[in-house]
């Protein structure tokens, strides 16, 4: 059950699929930008080093190294599954899902590097705390 936590961002980028049809405007896509760049991504490690934690000595090495790497496979998933949404919903709201402009695909596709760097970094970090916490 504990895996639940990791699907957060995906629950609130559908709330906010909500809004993006009340015409909010630029507001709101700002704000779920925001949210997928920075707040995503530092939950994602929050939520993994708490797991780490929990299971620490549940799997034996190499099982617990290869969940370990599935997990931050999913959270890389959750990251761009929050960009997949986020476009959807700024496509059907304008009308532009079929025939985006350019600028907005470069934002999108510049703030999901940016998310996933975070997100290997904070990884690193973990794997180094926990590998130092070892010895």
């Amino acid at each position: 059950m504990y895996i639940l936590y990791f699907f957060a961002p995906i629950i609130v980028h559908l709330i906010l699929s909500l809004f993006w049809f009340l015409k909010i405007g630029y507001t709101l896509s700002l704000f779920e930008l925001l949210i997928s760049t920075l707040v995503t991504p530092i939950y994602l490690i929050i939520v993994y080093s708490k797991f780490t934690k929990k299971f620490k000595n549940t799997f034996k090495f190499e099982l617990g190294n290869m969940v370990k790497s599935v997990v931050f496979l999913l959270m890389i998933g959750i990251t761009i599954a929050g960009y997949i949404i986020q476009y959807f919903n700024w496509g059907m709201s304008t009308g532009y899902l079929y025939k985006p402009d350019s600028e907005s695909i470069l934002i999108l596709k510049q703030s999901a590097i940016l998310s996933i760097v975070i997100l290997i970094i904070g990884w690193g970090i973990v794997k180094i705390k926990d590998s130092l916490s070892k010895h």
